[in-house]
């Protein structure tokens, strides 16, 4: 294929020549017509720009842009200025509302803890006190709103609530005595899709009494040799609870039954380290507690919305030695007179 091409110049004066260019064959193996060809373009760029309006025009362009760039460094340096005005002023501005804004947190938390005891039915109307019809005999998913609504308008804080009542080594002597953790985040999986928990000791501080024979549920490690110290655990916890959508649910004995709970709860760091088994053994026993937590709520919102239907005011769990005859009778009066399931 032959290629023509051609360079036409414009506005050149008269004295100025415009060269036209020979038909080079690109396709043959010979390259010299394309080097005369490329010679003769970069003739005639360097015309080009001898030419008074193409050098106007080139220095026009720099000048533009200079200015661009000097002009918007100068727009970022006045807005940076504005901004640390505009910080100081609200914060000077805040500082009477300091009380107001405390209040109204106040009100908020006790807005949750009022809901905690007193909301019966959903938003949406998923729960219900019917005893009939659709839905009045099945589960659904259902996060207690107080702790749903605790973690989605402050974190922070429920995670501080969960570390002070379920793990706190000092206010949680029974449960985690001589054993530190730390709830290191806890959130939300969704709307009614339950809760999960990350619990974590440091390589240097997971337990708070050392190994004695006078203390047979002391630390792993010697008071006097700190060797075996640095073992370091953490746990992952999936909680998620369900609610009778109305007030015919009944549990395996047959009797109503208001709320289910499921979770999981393993040790995710440290299993190769068997001084980790104590320590999970105590978080265990406080995610156990959560759980239950969460579970006596969603009880508590179903037991207020269902008045004409009672689950057993019982809570049992094997058959302990000391209870005997006196609390299978107790259940059993419990039920409203209703038949126990043999």
């Amino acid at each position: 294929m032959v290629l023509c091409l051609y360079l036409l110049v414009g506005c050149v004066s008269a004295t100025e020549e415009v060269t036209q260019l020979e038909e080079p064959d690109l396709g043959a193996s010979d390259s010299e017509p394309v080097i005369k060809a490329m010679e003769a373009a970069k003739k005639s760029i360097t015309v080009i720009k001898t030419q008074a309006s193409v050098v106007a025009a080139l220095k026009t362009k720099a000048k533009l842009k200079k200015a661009f760039g000097k002009r918007v460094k100068a727009e970022k340096k006045l807005a940076a200025k504005e901004k640390k005005a505009y910080d100081k002023a609200m914060k000077a501005a805040e500082k009477p509302l300091a009380v107001l804004t405390l209040q109204e947190q106040i009100i908020s938390h006790l807005k949750l803890a009022q809901n905690n005891e007193s909301q019966s039915v959903t938003a949406t109307g998923v729960l219900s006190n019917a005893t009939a019809g659709e839905g009045a005999a099945t589960f659904a998913p259902f996060t207690p709103p107080y702790i749903a609504e605790s973690i989605k308008k402050d974190a922070a804080r429920f995670k501080t609530d969960l570390q002070a009542q379920f793990f706190a080594t000092d206010s949680n002597k029974i449960t985690m005595r001589s054993f530190n953790a730390k709830v290191s985040e806890a959130k939300s999986l969704g709307p009614n899709k339950g809760v999960s928990l990350t619990i974590a000791c440091s390589k240097s501080g997971c337990a708070s009494l050392s190994s004695d024979s006078k203390i047979q549920d002391g630390g792993p490690t010697d008071s006097g040799d700190k060797k075996d110290f640095n073992w370091g655990c953490e746990t992952a916890a999936t909680i998620s609870t369900e609610a009778c959508q109305g007030c015919s649910c009944k549990g395996s004995d047959g009797f109503a039954q208001f709320a289910r709970v499921s979770y999981d709860h393993q040790l995710t760091k440290g299993k190769e380290n068997a001084s980790c088994r104590g320590w999970f053994s105590r978080v265990d026993s406080g995610v156990k507690q959560f759980v239950e937590a969460m579970r006596g709520q969603v009880k508590s919102i179903k037991a207020k919305q269902c008045t004409a239907v009672a689950e057993p005011l019982v809570s049992k769990e094997g058959n302990p030695p000391a209870a005997g005859k006196k609390a299978a009778a107790g259940k059993k009066a419990d039920t409203g007179g209703k038949k126990e399931k043999q």
